[in-house]
């Protein structure tokens, strides 16, 4: 089990060793944005949520991806992190940024071609949760995945891990992905469990 950061390194090291041609693509390492880094984002994207900022401060995330998941929005376009970012919540550029705006979220990563972003004020979702949209109908609500992003880091790679080791066994590894999740979301009123299920659903398959 994937439970901190130490231990999301640590798997990510194993991934790029096993594929070094892919290593860029997988391997997270320490630190991650440089300050400067961080003010221009916080300059360009006004709220961006300390608990999302501080994950980029601490780990080298951009262009990395985990299973399913890319960890920053993919743009042969932008140079940076920082450019990336803009582009993808610009509505000149990226039309479904109109659909971020109407739930205050800021869209910085991604499931296949369903945005991934990151609430930067409380109203529907609470600062820094961060929640999923359907590309193919962005009218749709989006549903939540977790509370931060180190939180959806963990259960992303947990997932990743999970289909590793249970490779041709879907149940099995459905199975053990229901129970590392039960102790995330027992007493929760959204839908958060069965957001991570149908994701799991297509992943494990």
């Amino acid at each position: 089990m994937i439970r901190n950061f130490d231990d999301l390194l640590a798997y990510t090291g194993t991934l790029a060793a096993a594929s070094p041609e892919i290593a860029a693509e997988t391997r997270i390492v320490r630190p991650g944005c440089a300050p400067h880094v961080i003010a221009a984002l916080e300059r360009a994207l006004p709220g961006l949520p300390e608990s999302y900022l501080s994950v980029l401060a601490s780990l080298a995330i951009d262009g990395i991806v985990i299973g399913y998941f890319e960890l920053t929005p993919s743009s042969a376009l932008a140079r940076n992190l920082v450019d990336k970012l803009q582009m993808f919540n610009d509505p000149d550029q990226a039309p479904m940024a109109r659909y971020y705006r109407r739930y205050e979220v800021y869209h910085v990563a991604s499931w296949e071609a369903d945005p991934v972003c990151v609430a930067h004020a409380d109203g529907t979702f609470r600062l820094g949760q961060i929640v999923k949209f359907n590309e193919a109908d962005p009218t749709t609500p989006p549903i939540l995945l977790a509370d931060g992003f180190e939180e959806f880091l963990l259960v992303a790679a947990n997932l990743d891990e999970i289909r590793a080791l249970h490779v041709n066994r879907p149940a099995r590894a459905a199975d053990e992905f229901k129970a590392y999740l039960a102790p995330l979301v027992a007493h929760r009123q959204d839908d958060m469990l069965s957001a991570w299920i149908k994701i799991a659903s297509v992943v494990l398959a």
